[in-house]
């Protein structure tokens, strides 16, 4: 390696590692935060951690592999995988090749295990990783991530850097054309160039009302195949249905897409969790393991879910409920919501849920939506293999990748029915 750098694995050095990961990824996260995604993990090994040091000492990269438990419910066999995560390298020392020399060695380590017969990481389709690792052979699937947007003008400045990565064409369109309109949206009002960095505004602005629908499709076109002549298409049909427009009359009243009736058939129970050491204590845990023992039989493959690994889940640092849907003292579905703050973006993640059924599934869905209205978080994110409905935008920029030995379980990691959540893909 140049300039004396190597790679080296052992425990975490807690702030030097945070510095590198916020500085390369955003806001990733604080020390608690840290501690519990790395440290207090059931499965956690500190020879997983890979450092690329300095010869002063200095960590200049860093990549996290862990591994887990993939259960084939068909077969009650548990297949366990290497994760890859949270590879980082920081600005001024990329492109000496740390990155691949961190692969490399996680590689060196996987391949020295002779115990785990799969790699695996989740990935943003389109960013660099995913190239790299789609060149070497590995697969993928694009997973169900969910998105129910409280307030649309929070969510149109995240996802705007999305037209620079796919499409320079449009981004610079947009840039340009931008200094003289602006948007008008359930909560707020934005100028369309000030908000991707422009500096000069239009003298004459033009307003353009955007309902709560028009920015949830819009969100669902960036984040999936983007090209300008769609866009337009797809905006001109919005327009016709006066989701669009220039006049204030079709604009939906601030949060009423969250305006639902409860199934008042179902008890739901929420508890904070959130200042307690120990959350469990509040929970039948259980009967909340057994709860899932029954229906993740109904999925193909599914990530472990011991009760260890739900004591895990409720000991998320950053505020968190759990929701419990009861009918006659029976649980039918459990959710976990953590708070987390992603830039500028208030967001709830739905940690973990599993429900008996789709009424009890939306039932929760239902209630979700209302406490984040509630709580004035941005948005909600949620993985599911069941649809929540026509309020939440889909965004198909997730993905599981893998390789490893072509089998029967690799069929389903690919087309099977796959339980996940946010917690698996943290």
């Amino acid at each position: 390696m140049k300039m004396g750098i190597e790679v080296k694995t052992g425990d975490i050095d807690d702030s030097k590692v945070l510095k590198l990961l916020n500085s390369t990824r955003g806001s990733w996260g604080d020390l608690e935060f840290l501690r519990w995604i790395f440290y207090d993990i059931p499965t956690h090994d500190k020879e997983e951690n890979f450092f690329a040091k300095t010869t002063e000492g200095k960590i200049v990269g860093y990549g996290r592999t862990g591994h887990k438990n993939i259960v084939d419910q068909e077969n009650n066999h548990s297949e366990g995988v290497f994760e890859y995560k949270h590879a980082s390298v920081l600005p001024d020392y990329q492109g000496l090749g740390i990155y691949s020399k961190i692969i490399e060695s996680r590689l060196k380590y996987f391949s020295n295990s002779g115990i785990y017969n799969y790699k695996i990481s989740f990935i943003r389709k389109g960013n660099l990783p995913f190239g790299l690792y789609s060149k070497k052979g590995w697969k993928h699937r694009v997973l169900p991530l969910y998105m129910f947007i409280v307030s649309p003008c929070a969510y149109f400045l995240e996802y705007v850097n999305f037209f620079k990565e796919q499409s320079d064409r449009i981004y610079n369109i947009l840039l340009n054309i931008g200094r003289y309109i602006d948007l008008v949206f359930s909560d707020e009002k934005v100028n369309i160039s000030k908000a991707m960095g422009g500096k000069k505004l239009g003298k004459l602005r033009l307003k353009i009302y955007v309902s709560d629908t028009a920015m949830k499709e819009n969100i669902e076109m960036v984040t999936s195949e983007l090209n300008l002549f769609s866009l337009i298409i797809s905006n001109f049909k919005l327009a016709t249905r006066d989701e669009i427009s220039l006049f204030r009359k079709k604009m939906l009243s601030e949060n009423s897409m969250a305006h639902n009736t409860l199934d008042e058939s179902y008890k739901i129970k929420k508890i904070d969790i959130s200042d307690t050491d120990k959350p469990e204590k509040h929970i039948d845990i259980d009967n909340v393991v057994t709860l899932y023992n029954k229906l993740l039989k109904n999925y193909d493959i599914s990530f472990r879910r011991d009760k260890e690994d739900i004591v895990h889940i409720l000991r998320y640092p950053k505020n968190s409920e759990v929701i419990l849907v009861e009918d006659k003292g029976d649980l039918l579905g459990f959710s976990v919501l953590g708070y987390a703050k992603e830039k500028e973006v208030d967001e709830i993640w739905v940690l973990d849920q599993i429900c008996k059924s789709e009424d009890v599934f939306h039932s929760m869905i239902n209630y979700i939506e209302k406490l984040a209205v509630s709580r004035r978080v941005d948005s909600v994110r949620m993985y599911s293999e069941m649809n929540p409905g026509d309020k939440w935008a889909y965004l198909p920029i997730t993905t599981l990748m893998w390789d490893g030995k072509k089998t029967e379980f690799e069929n389903k990691l690919k087309n099977g029915k796959l339980f996940i959540s946010q917690y698996d893909v943290l």
